[in-house]
Order: structure tokens, then C-alpha cells, then sequence
């Protein structure tokens, strides 16, 4: 037996010891189990041999886990994960129990959160394990398991800051990974980061019959409006300083973007893809330009059947873009 399949033979039996963290239903956006979940994650740290371990929670939210553990070098690396998931609503479009993690056919495992991002710190544990059963850990390790991530991270940058001495390390290695088309790892060597913001419009206290749109504005109209001044005719944004941060690529990183995997035929297949890309290099955009990404829109009278009046008055009209 190879070295890889003894691995996956070892990560398929520890797989059990790992379940009930996926059972832990971590809504971060209800604060469900949030302290169920970091207690067990932190308990966990403690039978893998963690020379310490602790919880910080002196900023409120939910608490930040940490562990470190010894290892054979000086070197150190540091995970980030986040213990929180996303509300497993709408539940009718669930096949399994979402917090039950469930083997399916193909050899994947269907649960919320599994794929973000407890599966991949249940991936990191079982190496973990594997390793200190099979000679140690050849270098330090630590773990800092953040709960609100899925929310915002609203206390992260609080407790990094008041916790660089126990976090400082030679390499953070961030919460996840893939690998592409061709079986590639995809190594990210850095993030865009991301504002996400609701924008409401209301244009009348009552809901107006169609025929008043004449003289008097639809709230819809003046979302759309808003919504098409962001970008210019040629689909570049319009945001007044949105480019200013965007540093011109150097000839050593454009060579690096030249050697990367982009099936851009298997993308526009395999997404149903019905509008030409926006750039001539899709690839290079997806490394260095911003994007601005309408999420949802949600306007008026939403049924199937036609409604031109009504004395209610309605929500106002939303984008979360």
C-alpha cells in the first residue's frame, strides 16, 4: 500500500472521531451553537497533544479558538478556519439532513458547512493526527478558528491585534483549497477582499397603480438607474476611487497569471455561460481586476399573477448587490 493510500484509508476510519463537529449546527447568523462548537473544537485541540490551548472572548462575539502545538523544526505554521456556517434554509431543496454528514455515491459528503469550511479543518485534523501517529509534527503548529466569519468577521481584526505575539508564525496557510479541472491545486497568494451592502429606494408611502407611472416615478426605475450608473458602457466600474488600489501587475507576476490553468471553453459549458466574457483575458481579470456583483434584486409585486393596484403598502423596493 502506498503512503497516499494509507492516508485515505486513515482519513475514511477518523472520519467518525470528526462527524459530530459537522453535527454542531454553528449558525453564526442566529448564534446558534456557537460555544457548543468552540468548546468542542477546543477539547479536540487538547487530545491531538496541543501544548495549549484557549478561547478568546474578551471583545464579545463568539469566541476565537486557538491551539499550538510542538513540532521538529523552529518553523511555524498557522491555519485560520472558521468553526460558523450559512442557515441551511431553504430546507425543501436539502436531499439529506443538512447537519448530518452523509456519504453519497460518488464519495463525496454532503452537510452545510462541509465545503465551508469545516470539512477542510476536519481535513486539517486528520493530518494532524495521522502525523502524530507516524513520527510528529515536523514543524510548530498553531490554529486560530474564528466563529463569525460568515457574518462579517465583525471581531477578527480586535483579537489579532491583541494577540500577535501568540499568533506570529513563518506561514498562514488560509482556510481552504480546491483543485481545478486538470487535478491542479489552486495556491491563492492573495485576496481581493469584498464589500457586500444592501441599496433601497422608495419613491411613495402606498403602493401606486401602473397608469400613475406617467407622472409619478417608480422606485424600480430609479433602482435600475442607480444600479446602471455604477458601470460605463463598456462594463468598467464608474465608482470614483474603486481603481485607485489596483497596483499595476509587475512582468514576473503577469508571466506567473500567463502559466495558470484557465479552461475558459469548459467554464462557459460547464456554467451555461449565454454572454461573451467581459475582457479579452478573462484570466488576468479574475487575478487583478474588481468587480462589482448585483446578488439579488427584488422589486414590487413578486406573485405570478398580474397586480396593477393595490392600498397595502409594500416593503421598498431592495438590491443587495
Amino acid at each position: 500500500m502506498s503512503e497516499q493510500q494509507k492516508v485515505e484509508a486513515f482519513a475514511k476510519e477518523y472520519f467518525d472521531q470528526l462527524a459530530p463537529y459537522v453535527r454542531l449546527a454553528s449558525v453564526s447568523a442566529k448564534h446558534q451553537h456557537i460555544e457548543e462548537t468552540a468548546d468542542w473544537l477546543q477539547q479536540k485541540f487538547q487530545t491531538l497533544g496541543a501544548k495549549q490551548t484557549a478561547q478568546w472572548h474578551e471583545f464579545g462575539g463568539s469566541p476565537m479558538v486557538f491551539a499550538e502545538f510542538d513540532g521538529q523544526s523552529e518553523r511555524t505554521v498557522l491555519f485560520y478556519n472558521h468553526y460558523d456556517v450559512q442557515p441551511p434554509e431553504p430546507l425543501d431543496e436539502w436531499h439529506t439532513d443538512p447537519f448530518e454528514p452523509t456519504f453519497l455515491p460518488d464519495g463525496t459528503v454532503r452537510a452545510r458547512g462541509i465545503s465551508d469550511d469545516k470539512g477542510e479543518l476536519m481535513s486539517r485534523l486528520t493530518a494532524l493526527q495521522y502525523l502524530q501517529d507516524h513520527g510528529g509534527l515536523p514543524c510548530h503548529v498553531k490554529f486560530m478558528v474564528e466563529g463569525e466569519e460568515e457574518v462579517g468577521s465583525t471581531h477578527f481584526e480586535q483579537y489579532v491585534d491583541a494577540h500577535k505575539a501568540e499568533l506570529a508564525s513563518d506561514l498562514c496557510v488560509w482556510e481552504g483549497g480546491s483543485v481545478n479541472e486538470q487535478e491542479h491545486f489552486n495556491v491563492s497568494g492573495g485576496v481581493k477582499g469584498i464589500l457586500a451592502f444592501d441599496l433601497k429606494v422608495q419613491t411613495a408611502d402606498v403602493d401606486l397603480h401602473s397608469s400613475l407611472g406617467a407622472y409619478a416615478d417608480n422606485a424600480a426605475w430609479r433602482l435600475m438607474d442607480a444600479l446602471t450608473s455604477l458601470r460605463t458602457p463598456d462594463r468598467k466600474l464608474a465608482v470614483d476611487g474603486y481603481y485607485d488600489l489596483v497596483a499595476p501587475m509587475s512582468d514576473s507576476t503577469k508571466q506567473a497569471v500567463a502559466k495558470m490553468d484557465f479552461d475558459a471553453e469548459g467554464f462557459k459549458q460547464r456554467a451555461g455561460l449565454r454572454t461573451p466574457f467581459l475582457r479579452d483575458d478573462p484570466k488576468l481579470a479574475s487575478v487583478n481586476e474588481p468587480s462589482l456583483t448585483v446578488n439579488g434584486f427584488n422589486a414590487g409585486y413578486n406573485a405570478p399573477a398580474l397586480k396593477l393596484l393595490s392600498l397595502k403598502s409594500p416593503p421598498p423596493s431592495s438590491i443587495a448587490a
